[in-house]
């Protein structure tokens, strides 16, 4: 690949990549804390969608004759976005239940938004993690349960909410005779109604 434009007007940065027969241009802004190669790389990285798919096409939008350029070696991929999936955040334990378990998913993308396949690790403040299976015993408190997945240094990190099994509680609720000596009369009442009622 071909830088065959490198052009700074108002701190705006205009790029052109130049591969097989085409060209690709792109604007940044000129950061100037940024060497060249970092500029070309972030340059890189705002255009290769388009620079993809410039090479699926037969005609292109600006042609390139071959001539002239310096060389560009984009960096090789890696992880730039880790995402960790759980199946649920949240769980209570039942009665007689003693571990949950809760499947986990990991998606990893690279600096140039692409799938990225690299070697996740998992690490959890409760329980343990195998083939992607969050196990975690049962509790005798609410706990919240921190998972993080990693990849080539970058992770994200979840919160868990994990509940422990309550005793269901059965309200003893004192009803009062005045009540019951008042349904007992309005029951009377309707049954005397319907008799009177059936008797015309």
């Amino acid at each position: 690949m071909k830088v065959i434009k490198y052009e700074v007007d108002r701190n705006i940065l205009t790029v052109g990549f130049a591969e097989s027969n085409f060209i690709v241009y792109t604007q940044l802004a000129n950061d100037t804390t940024l060497t060249k190669q970092e500029l070309l790389q972030k340059a890189y990285e705002q255009c290769k969608s388009a620079i993809d798919y410039e090479k699926t096409q037969a005609e292109h939008s600006f042609e390139w004759d071959g001539v002239g350029g310096e060389e560009f070696v984009p960096e090789p991929p890696n992880a730039k976005i880790v995402e960790l999936i759980a199946d649920r955040y949240s769980h209570q334990f039942e009665i007689g239940q003693e571990t949950v378990e809760i499947v986990l998913s990991v998606e990893v993308q690279d600096q140039y938004g692409e799938a990225y396949d690299g070697v996740v690790q998992f690490v959890t403040t409760l329980g343990s993690v195998t083939d992607n299976i969050l196990t975690i015993p049962k509790v005798d408190v609410f706990t919240k349960v921190e998972v993080t997945a990693s990849c080539d240094g970058v992770e994200d990190t979840k919160e868990l909410f994990i509940y422990p099994y309550v005793e269901p509680q059965i309200v003893d609720e004192h009803v009062d005779e005045e009540i019951i000596a008042m349904a007992e009369a309005i029951i009377d009442l309707d049954s005397r109604l319907s008799a009177l009622e059936g008797g015309n």
